[in-house]
């Protein structure tokens, strides 16, 4: 793994309860949503239809807004946070490490685990004056849906269950062709007649021909977790 200096970029809000450390976000105003939670621009804006706007509200008590589903989606429900207990810990531009995942190497839960420690030690070690309070990552392999794959690749899904997942802005399956199949340029048409050579290839094939639409999605892992 990669882990680049850098600034959040999504419009969510994050909070932590202090007595048990539990860790919810929040969207911000005016985003603009699908019924399942996506981003209306999500999928090249084909849904048009059930579209809902998020309201955030601030005040010194109190914290009130729609929750993201640590599953990478933003529900309908509102919640009331007392500020008394829980604190802002992350906002839009604030510092963070962005991680990036090279197109090659291995990704076990334990490279992984262990990628992130260093990575903690070294940017407090020799690079003191960058926040490390937050890790984020966006990418097509942060797609909850791979759960459904079959098979379900068990290093990808291992790797998106450690994250805080939350939907992206114009999250498409570009990145999927592009990374599963190295289609690139008018990449689009190119699937519907690429050979699947692999299980990921051959299960991500299935799963379109079945009406799913795979699609990237950004995620946030606080150091301290």
């Amino acid at each position: 793994l990669e882990f680049l200096p850098g600034a959040y970029g999504h419009p969510f809000r994050w909070f932590r309860e202090a007595g048990s450390g539990q860790v919810i976000a929040l969207a911000e105003s005016d985003l603009l949503l699908r019924p399942d939670g996506q981003f209306a621009s999500a999928d090249g804006g084909r849904v048009r239809e059930g579209l809902w706007k998020s309201q955030l509200v601030v005040t010194p008590e109190a914290v009130t807004g729609q929750p993201v589903s640590p599953w990478g989606h933003v529900l309908s429900q509102t919640v009331t946070l007392d500020t008394a207990t829980w604190h802002e810990v992350l906002r839009p531009g604030d510092p963070v490490i962005t991680v990036h995942i090279p197109s090659k190497g291995r990704m076990g839960p334990e490279e992984c685990g262990a990628a992130f420690v260093q990575a903690v030690a070294l940017y407090r070690d020799h690079f003191p004056e960058i926040a490390t309070r937050a890790f984020t990552c966006h990418s097509w392999l942060l797609d909850p849906q791979f759960e459904q794959l079959d098979p379900a690749p068990g290093n990808i899904c291992a790797f998106l269950r450690e994250w805080y997942l939350h939907p992206a802005e114009g999250a498409d399956d570009r990145q999927h062709w592009q990374r599963t199949f190295d289609l690139f340029g008018d990449w689009q048409p190119k699937w519907l007649t690429a050979e699947p050579k692999t299980g990921l290839q051959r299960a991500l094939v299935s799963f379109v021909k079945a009406g799913g639409r795979p699609r990237s999605g950004g995620s946030v892992l606080f150091a301290e977790d």
